[in-house]
């Protein structure tokens, strides 16, 4: 997966942003919102919604992505114990 192309719209406190990445040769669009908590002009929480509905189905859609998408998860959870 590569990320290729970023959007950003910011509203007051959240910004929300289209993410353009590539399942194989499959490009994917993936939105998301970022929502900042500030006081005194300082950030004190960042929360990130999205929907990863787009995501799944484009690697359900291509199986030659899956053993890649098999072991980085490994790794992810390798790192997190």
């Amino acid at each position: 997966m590569a990320h290729e192309e970023w959007d950003a719209r910011e509203r007051e406190d959240r910004e929300v942003a289209d993410r353009l990445l590539r399942i194989g040769s499959r490009p994917v669009t993936i939105d998301l919102c970022e929502r900042h908590t500030t006081r005194d002009d300082r950030s004190v929480e960042r929360v990130i919604d999205i929907d990863p509905t787009p995501l799944l189905l484009a690697l359900l859609r291509t199986p030659r992505v899956w053993p890649r998408v098999v072991l980085r998860a490994g790794r992810a959870a390798r790192r997190v114990s």
